[in-house]
């Protein structure tokens, strides 16, 4: 799973002609939770407690894409990439 939401924030940051192949590797978790059978008869979408795990599953699962997408950041403020101030020495 966390392997599925690192393509996912790859293609989420990435640029370049793998984006698109990763971006649909890494978010059909979250639609294949939706579209495919029911893991158990509880919990098919038909149901109120089955519409409530598959929506956690969605948002949790993008959530993890999202927090695994910041370090992959092309422009991250606060990581010290900045060059420093040159201060003039006389």
């Amino acid at each position: 799973m966390v392997s599925l939401a690192m393509v996912g924030a790859a293609g989420l940051t990435g640029r370049g002609r793998w984006r698109v192949p990763a971006s649909v590797v890494g978010f059909a978790p979250a639609v294949a939770i939706w579209l495919g059978p029911p893991m158990r008869p509880e919990l098919a979408r038909s149901t109120p407690l089955g519409i409530i795990s598959a929506a956690s599953f969605s948002l949790l699962y993008l959530a993890l894409v999202y927090a695994c997408s910041l370090p992959m950041s092309k422009d991250r403020r606060g990581s010290g990439s900045r060059q420093p101030d040159r201060v003039a020495s006389g």
